[in-house]
């Protein structure tokens, strides 16, 4: 059965709040304005950096979304 395509939902969480929390460097009005749990994203992953998470490990596959998220950030507070 074919699958709808879907955007990502963390895109949507983007907002005004976000973005400020972000720009001010407050990790814990970041994670309450894009509503993360406590173990999604403990901090925003530096950019173009390798991850220094071991392969197969659970900080190695967040990595890559985490700089999307990153970005995406970076690109909204312009």
């Amino acid at each position: 059965m074919p699958v709808k395509r879907r955007t990502a939902k963390r895109r949507q969480q983007i907002n005004a709040d976000a973005v400020a929390a972000f720009v001010a460097g407050d990790e814990a009005a970041l994670r309450d304005a894009m509503s993360l749990s406590p173990w999604e994203f403990p901090t925003l992953p530096p950019l173009n950096e390798a991850s220094p998470w071991p392969e197969g490990s659970g900080g190695a596959a967040w990595w890559p979304e985490g700089q999307e998220l990153h970005l995406a950030l970076m690109e909204a507070a312009q």
